[in-house]
């Protein structure tokens, strides 16, 4: 890996931690040195990454920090991909149409081979003629979940005993 993509790898890590981590766990998912950490996580913070922490502690990426990202690996756009044909086929009608909103979204922000990559992402969920049919169950549940209520289930096998 270019020293480039792994300071930009250590951000993302950084981003998607909300507790300190230690560079020996960023040295692991990596695979380099602790010290080639070390000396990388010291030039991010030459260059104005507002990193907190020090070795054998841990690290943080202070908020408010905004360096976007780049662009969506492919394992991302499959992953994304993947959760998205979840909630769409097990979710209620508004679930459904949010989920297909946010992969138009996510395809028109893309360029054209990542996009292709996205939308034939080879990942696929079971639909809900495999499952069965609770969405105006989920409809409820999440209307409930929305104002903050208690919910009582009751639960019934197959047999339903």
């Amino acid at each position: 890996m270019r020293r480039a993509d792994r300071l930009l790898q250590i951000i993302q890590i950084l981003r998607r931690e909300r507790r300190p981590i230690s560079g020996r766990t960023i040295a692991s998912e990596l695979e380099v040195s602790l010290r080639t950490i070390y000396r990388d996580i010291a030039a991010l913070e030459a260059s104005g990454v507002p990193i907190l922490g020090e070795p054998s502690v841990g690290y943080v990426l202070q908020d408010g920090y905004d360096l976007p990202p780049l662009m969506f690996s492919t394992d991302e756009l499959e992953i994304v991909m993947l959760g998205l044909r979840m909630v769409g086929a097990r979710g209620d009608i508004e679930i459904n149409t949010t989920a297909r909103d946010v992969v138009a979204k996510i395809a028109a922000i893309l360029p054209d081979a990542k996009r292709s990559e996205f939308l034939n992402a080879p990942l696929l969920a079971p639909g809900p003629e495999v499952l069965p049919e609770d969405g105006p169950v989920l409809l409820q549940l999440r209307g409930a979940m929305k104002a903050n209520r208690k919910v009582e289930i009751l639960y019934h096998a197959a047999d339903r005993e």
